[in-house]
């Protein structure tokens, strides 16, 4: 329950998983792909934690204009 301090810039990396026991099976993708989607709608994805305690991924939502622009950007 919780990440380390140290391995928590690298959540979001592709292919990373945290070298401890109950984190054998995985591929290390599910974040990386989550942040990829959310940065493609202009969302800025972070993670806070504490080890014992639990982790929380925040959203940062886009200005109404940045959103706008976002979604113009997608549809072609």
């Amino acid at each position: 329950m919780g990440i380390k301090k140290e391995d928590l810039h690298h959540v979001f990396d592709r292919f990373y998983k945290a070298r401890k026991e109950g984190n054998k099976t995985g591929s290390g993708l599910g974040l990386a792909i989550a942040k990829e989607i959310a940065e493609r709608h202009g969302i800025i994805p972070t993670m806070k934690s504490v080890v014992g305690e639990g982790s929380t991924v925040v959203l940062a939502l886009p200005r109404k204009e940045a959103a706008e622009e976002a979604a113009e950007m997608t549809q072609g």
